[in-house]
C-alpha cells in the first residue's frame, strides 16, 4: 500500500513540475521579446562604433593638422636664422 502511494505520490510531483514549465506562447513572447531586446543591442552598438570612428577621424584631423602648423613653424624658424 505505502509502494502504491509513493508511486501515485511521485506521479503526481513529476506531473506538477512537467505543468508548471512555460507554455509554447509563453515561449513565442519570450523568443520575441529576446529578439527585440537583441536587435535593439545591435542598433546600439552600431551607433556607439560609429560615433567612435568620427571622433578617432576628427582626432587624427586635427592631429594632422598641428603637424602641418608645426612644420610650418619650423620652416619659419630655419628661414629666420638663415637672414
Amino acid at each position: 500500500m505505502k509502494k502504491a502511494l509513493s508511486v501515485l505520490f511521485a506521479a503526481a510531483l513529476l506531473t506538477g513540475f512537467i505543468s508548471c514549465g512555460m507554455s509554447e506562447e509563453e515561449r513565442k513572447a519570450d523568443s520575441a521579446q529576446q529578439d527585440s531586446v537583441k536587435s535593439e543591442t545591435e542598433a546600439t552598438t552600431e551607433d556607439l562604433i560609429a560615433q567612435m570612428e568620427r571622433e578617432n577621424d576628427s582626432i587624427a584631423k586635427a592631429d594632422s593638422m598641428k603637424h602641418v602648423s608645426d612644420s610650418v613653424a619650423k620652416a619659419d624658424s630655419i628661414a629666420k636664422l638663415k637672414k
